[in-house]
C-alpha cells in the first residue's frame, strides 16, 4: 500500500543492513515496487537520499501504442533503472513463455533498463543481452523453504558457466537470518 511504501523508505536508513549496503562495493540494493507506487517510491528515495536503485516488477512486451493496461519500458524508464522479467508467478499465472519474455527483454534494452531475469534452474533459457540473472527455485517462492546456500551456489555457478552471465543472484525465501550465508558463497 501507499503507507507501506512511505514507511519503508522513511525508516530504511535505520535498518541494520542499510549501513552495510551503503558502504559496500560488493552489494547493490534495489527495491521493486508495484507500478502504481513507482512515482512515490522515486520521490521518497530522493527525499531521504537513500541511493537505492528502483525497479519495476514487470514490463510490457509491447512498444508504445494502444495496449490498454500495459506499462511500457518507455513509461518505466522515467522512474526506474531495473526491471524484473520472467518471475515464476508471471510465467505460470500469465502464461509468459520464452518468446514473450524475450520480447520483454528487448523492450527493456531499448530503453536502457537493466534486466533481472528470473530462472528456476540452470536449464531455463536466458535471452541474449541479459546481464543479471536471479536463480529462484520454484519450491522456494513464497514457501519459506529456501534452497541451501551450498546447492544454490552450485546452481548459480552452473548458470554463469552455461549462459556466460557474470552476475547471478539468489532469490526464494531469503530472510534477514539467512542472507549472510548466501553472500558468503563464492558464486552468488
Amino acid at each position: 500500500t501507499k503507507n507501506e511504501v512511505c514507511d519503508w523508505f522513511s525508516c530504511a536508513k535505520t535498518l541494520p543492513i542499510y549501513s552495510q549496503i551503503k558502504n559496500s562495493s560488493k552489494v547493490t540494493a534495489a527495491v521493486f515496487v508495484p507500478d502504481v507506487y513507482l512515482d512515490l517510491a522515486k520521490k521518497m528515495n530522493d527525499k531521504y537520499g537513500l541511493h537505492i536503485l528502483l525497479g519495476a516488477q514487470n514490463v510490457s512486451a509491447f512498444q508504445n501504442g494502444a495496449h490498454t493496461g500495459e506499462t511500457t519500458a518507455a513509461m518505466l524508464s522515467e522512474f526506474v533503472s531495473h526491471v524484473i522479467i520472467g518471475h515464476s508467478e508471471r510465467r505460470k499465472e500469465h502464461k509468459e513463455d520464452d518468446e514473450v519474455l524475450s520480447q520483454k527483454v528487448l523492450r527493456a534494452q531499448e530503453k536502457d533498463l537493466k534486466t533481472i531475469y528470473c530462472v528456476q534452474n540452470e536449464e531455463t533459457t536466458v535471452p541474449a543481452g541479459v546481464s543479471v540473472v536471479a536463480y529462484e527455485p520454484l519450491f522456494a517462492i513464497g514457501t519459506g523453504l529456501a534452497d541451501t546456500p551450498q546447492n544454490a551456489n552450485e546452481v548459480v555457478r552452473n548458470i554463469k558457466k552455461r549462459w556466460h552471465i557474470n552476475t547471478v543472484i539468489y532469490g526464494g525465501s531469503v530472510t534477514a537470518k539467512n542472507i549472510k550465508d548466501y553472500l558468503l558463497t563464492d558464486s552468488i
